[in-house]
């Protein structure tokens, strides 16, 4: 609808960025290497707290996913993926081999597999991503980010910040009136990046 025109205060052909946050980074940078109908030709992504392979992710938090739910996500996903498609019919038509999408959500389960796949993808996007990690990010450790992005083919603008009070994946900014000059310029010192690299 963005292309056609037909989302009023568009204009036609306009150009579509993306911004994932988590495990959004992580969908978005699927979405960025697969291009769907070539909608996202022209988009730059901004990764913030996200864009890891899944086995290099920790999810286990109170407020995401327990042990028990983590430990049977990697399993299904990143250990058995292969065996699970071979016995279930729906799988298997989500991740035949001409399905682009399935073939990089694949891709971007283990670090140590489908590698090539993946630097190769990321490469051709390289100039249009850019990643924000936070230092105390236990979900999606920075190094974890770091080294997804950098087995591009091509150097990814990667940052590790770390903010003056305490935070938490899933709240970076909190609302705490007592610290609230110190949050504000967390803020815009992460979504003034997204601004100039999005623009």
């Amino acid at each position: 609808m963005a292309k056609d025109g037909t989302i009023p205060g568009l204009p036609k052909n306009t150009t579509l960025d993306l911004f994932g946050y988590s495990i959004g980074a992580f969908v978005a940078e699927i979405i960025m290497m697969s291009n769907p109908l070539g909608l996202f030709n022209n988009s730059r992504c901004f990764l913030f707290c996200g864009g890891s392979t899944l086995d290099k992710m920790s999810p286990v938090n109170k407020f995401i996913l327990d042990s028990e739910a983590t430990n049977q996500i990697m399993d299904f996903y990143v250990h058995r993926l292969e065996q699970n498609i071979t016995t279930d019919e729906r799988l298997r038509s989500l991740f035949r081999d001409e399905n682009e999408e399935a073939f990089l959500f694949k891709a971007m389960l283990n670090n140590e597999e489908n590698k090539t796949v993946r630097e190769r993808y990321l490469g051709k996007i390289s100039d249009r991503l850019y990643g924000i990690a936070l230092t105390k990010d236990d979900v999606m450790p920075g190094a974890a980010i770091q080294e997804t992005l950098n087995h591009s083919r091509k150097k990814i603008r990667f940052d590790e910040i770390d903010f003056d009070y305490n935070y938490t994946h899933e709240n970076p900014f909190p609302m705490l009136t007592g610290i609230s000059d110190k949050i504000d310029r967390a803020f815009d010192s992460v979504f003034s990046k997204a601004a100039s690299f999005l623009n």
